[in-house]
């Protein structure tokens, strides 16, 4: 059976819902549904989609008209904007009865913000339960939103007001915490996120985020690690076992493992013209409210004393103080 599928109006059918165009659900159901000769048909003839449809399916015929030519074979013909299609609705509809063309009820259509918004509060509990058949435990379905692009392990928690997006994995066992946003990144077994944002990173086995941390796009977080309240990574490559409890700001950085970083810690990366790295060796400790002026390399085992400006890199197992001399004026006050 051939399949077309018509799509009118660009900022309908192209429309991102749950992590993908609404356009997308309709073609996987029925590709689902065992169905393989599909058209779309673009009517308002919008040209410049062509290569994004083509780009998420490769194997879909477009036109912009719709051929006037009689179909000799049996046809079924969809609006692209129908993304609450299931591949066992079509399946019903082309067995209802023996005709040449079937056409899905115009009730199905999805065309305003509200019929939109139910169409996204649908798939939303169509997602969740399906990672909840897979063994994911939801603390409150309703409140949180998940695109389908998204994978989840069997044994993951997702606490209330949770959004996770795009190309997302979360592995088994890890909780995430109530509030957290997530989107394109990795969350490692048995990891925690809690009351934290995080973009295109990546989170090691056992490792806890947050509350209130802030993983930025390339922050890659090792196994068993602290990243706590108030942390902003960026860019940055962080061994296993290494801790920043608060507080702190690490960006173009490669930090080694079993590292302690200090409240108020800061990689000056940037000149006003270029970024710099920061490298900082296995088992160092970076005293807290330090400066580390980048390029610079804080050795393997090294001791920064808190409250420095490091503009000098600091060899393996030495100390490096960088700060002035305390003076006390006495009855400076009074004077």
């Amino acid at each position: 059976m051939k399949v077309k599928i018509f799509a009118v109006k660009k900022e309908i059918y192209m429309r991102k819902i749950l992590g993908k165009p609404m356009f997308q659900y309709v073609v996987e159901a029925v590709t689902h549904a065992g169905l393989t000769d599909i058209s779309v048909v673009i009517i308002d003839n919008n040209k410049s989609i062509e290569a994004e449809i083509k780009n998420i399916f490769k194997n879909i015929n477009i036109s912009t008209h719709d051929s006037e030519q009689e179909e000799k074979n049996k046809l079924l013909t969809l609006g692209a904007n129908m993304p609450l299609i299931t591949s066992d609705e079509i399946k019903e509809l082309i067995k209802q009865e023996e005709k040449r063309i079937y056409e899905a009820p115009a009730s199905t259509h999805v065309n305003t913000e509200k019929e939109i918004a139910e169409a996204i509060a649908v798939l939303q509990t169509r997602i969740n339960e399906k990672h909840m058949s897979s063994g994911v435990r939801f603390i409150d379905p309703k409140s949180v939103f998940i695109d389908s692009t998204v994978e989840i392990e069997a044994g993951a928690t997702i606490y209330p007001n949770v959004i996770i997006e795009g190309d997302s994995t979360i592995m088994a066992n890890a909780i995430i915490g109530a509030n957290s946003q997530i989107k394109d990144s990795f969350i490692g077994a048995f990891a925690h996120v809690k009351y934290s944002v995080l973009d295109g990173a990546r989170v090691g086995a056992k490792t806890d985020v947050g509350p209130f941390a802030y993983l930025r796009p390339e922050a890659v977080i090792g196994k068993s690690c602290r990243i706590g309240n108030f942390v902003e990574v960026k860019k940055a490559n962080i061994g296993d076992n290494t801790k920043m409890a608060h507080l702190a700001y690490v960006g173009d950085a490669d930090v080694g493992n079993d590292v302690n970083i200090g409240c108020g810690v800061i990689t000056v990366n940037y000149d006003g013209a270029k970024k710099h790295r920061t490298t900082i060796g296995d088992k160092a400790f970076i005293g807290s409210n330090s400066n580390l002026v980048a390029p610079v390399e804080i050795g393997t085992g090294a001791f920064v004393a808190a409250g420095s400006t490091v503009t000098e890199n600091i060899p393996e197992d030495a100390l490096g103080i960088a700060r002035a001399y305390q003076v006390i004026k006495l009855n400076w006050r009074k004077k």
